[in-house]
């Protein structure tokens, strides 16, 4: 899919039509306005997608995924097992988990 995303970003094939659909760069993953701006199905007349639907999905997968599959974006780590915010590195030794010997 990747792959599909870069050649359509270069908009330099006529024959392949490409429109891309992603919520703001660092925008939060509760901000319902970024929701609206990367799917436009939540502003349909009838739409098949809901807020209350993307909320529920939130609370129930992982950031990196959310922001993958509900906000366009494409993220790194999302076959990682820490969340995001385990991935900085420990402020001091003390944090860290000793290497067992």
């Amino acid at each position: 899919m990747w792959r599909l995303v870069e050649h359509g970003r270069h908009d330099d094939d006529p024959a392949f039509y490409f429109t891309e659909f992603s919520a703001p760069e660092g925008c939060l993953i509760d901000d319902r306005a970024a929701w609206k701006i990367a799917n436009p199905a939540l502003a349909c007349r009838d739409p098949f997608l809901s807020e209350d639907g993307l909320e529920a999905v939130r609370k129930t997968i992982r950031e990196a995924v959310f922001r993958q599959l509900r906000l366009g974006q494409w993220v790194a780590g999302v076959e990682s097992w820490l969340p995001w915010e385990h991935g900085t590195p420990a402020a001091s030794s003390e944090e860290c988990i000793p290497a067992s010997a």
